[in-house]
C-alpha cells in the first residue's frame, strides 16, 4: 500500500515507510505548467502548445493519453488504422425507432453508388446511441440506389433526413437530363424519394477534410454507444475495420483507398458524412452528448 505525502506531491510512501514512489507526469514539469518558488518568484515557463496538444490527446486518443500524459501502463497502439477502437463497435440486430428521424448517407459512385442508414437517439438510459441500421450498394447510379431503398421499405420512415458527398451537387450527365440541363445526384434523391429541400442537410458544405474527420470519428467511437446491425451493416462494418491512414508524397495523411485492393472505402465515407452531419464536424459535440447521456447512469 502507498500513501501520498499530501495532495500536492508526486512522492508516494509505503506503509512501512522505507520506499518510495515518484511518479510524474507533465503536470509537474514547469517548464510546460510554469511555476513559482516558495518566495513566490515565477519560474520556468508555461507552454501553452505542449498543454492543448495532451488536452487535444486526452479527447482523441484517450489510450496514448494514459501513457504518455499520465505515465501509466498501457498498449502502445500502431497509428496505422483510421479508428483505434474497433473494438468498442457494439454488433446486434437494431431496431427503428419511429418517432425519431431516419438518416440516409449517400456516396455518389456508379459501380456501386451506396448508402448507409442511421439514427441519432438520444432517448433514457437504455436506447440512447447512435445506431447505424444497414449499409446498401448498387450498380448502376444514383437512382438505381433510390429505386432499391423504395423497394426495400426503407424509405417508408415518416421522417427521412438526406446527407452525403458535397460530389451530389454537381451536375452529370450520367444522372439525366430534364428541360436540357443535367441533374446532379441529391435531385434525383428529392425526385425519387419525393422529399422537401428541408429533408437535405450538410449537403451544400464541402466534404471535412481527413484531420478533422479523423479526429470526429475517433471520439464518437471512443465517447458513445455505437450500434451496427450485426446483418445489415455488415458492409460498413468490414470498411471501419479495414480504414486504413497512409502518407503521401508530400507526408501528408490520407484515407488508403485502392479499388483493386478491396480498399473503396464507399461505405466508411457514407458513415463518415452521417457522423459529420448528426455533431456539425464538431467533437465538442460529442462530448456535449456524452455529458448529456451520463446523466442516466
Amino acid at each position: 500500500e502507498w500513501s501520498q505525502l499530501d495532495e500536492n506531491s508526486s512522492v508516494q510512501i509505503s506503509e512501512d515507510g522505507r520506499r518510495l514512489k515518484i511518479v510524474t507526469t507533465y503536470r509537474d514539469n514547469k517548464w510546460i505548467v510554469g511555476g513559482t518558488t516558495p518566495s513566490g518568484e515565477e519560474w520556468g515557463r508555461r507552454d501553452e502548445q505542449v498543454i492543448a496538444d495532451f488536452d487535444e490527446m486526452k479527447i482523441e486518443n484517450p489510450d496514448d493519453y494514459t501513457i504518455y500524459g499520465l505515465g501509466q501502463w498501457g498498449v502502445i497502439k500502431n497509428e496505422f488504422p483510421f479508428i483505434r477502437h474497433t473494438n468498442r463497435m457494439i454488433k446486434r440486430p437494431t431496431k427503428i425507432f419511429t418517432e425519431e428521424p431516419l438518416d440516409f448517407s449517400f456516396d455518389f459512385n456508379f459501380q456501386p453508388a451506396t448508402c448507409t442508414i442511421g439514427q441519432k437517439v438520444i432517448k433514457g438510459q437504455h436506447d440512447s446511441g447512435l445506431y447505424y441500421h444497414a449499409s446498401i450498394g448498387v450498380d448502376g447510379g444514383t437512382r438505381e440506389l433510390c429505386r432499391e431503398l423504395k423497394d426495400l421499405g426503407w424509405t417508408d420512415h415518416g421522417w427521412i433526413r438526406i446527407t452525403g458527398d458535397f460530389s451530389g451537387n454537381q451536375s452529370s450527365s450520367v444522372g439525366g437530363v430534364v428541360s436540357g440541363e443535367a441533374l446532379n445526384d441529391f435531385r434525383i434523391i428529392k425526385d425519387e424519394l419525393q422529399l422537401p429541400d428541408s429533408a437535405f442537410e450538410h449537403t451544400k458544405k464541402v466534404n471535412p477534410k481527413i484531420k478533422l474527420s479523423r479526429a470526429l470519428c475517433n471520439a464518437i467511437m471512443y465517447h458513445l454507444p455505437c450500434i451496427f446491425d450485426e446483418e445489415n451493416a455488415i458492409e460498413v462494418i468490414r470498411d471501419i475495420e479495414k480504414a486504413m491512414m497512409v502518407k503521401d508524397k508530400e507526408g501528408k495523411e490520407k484515407l488508403f483507398k485502392d479499388r483493386t485492393k478491396g480498399y473503396a472505402m464507399d461505405y466508411f465515407d457514407n458513415w463518415r458524412y452521417l457522423n459529420n452531419m448528426w455533431f456539425g464536424g464538431d467533437v465538442k459535440n460529442v462530448l456535449q452528448m456524452k455529458e448529456l447521456l451520463s446523466r442516466w447512469d
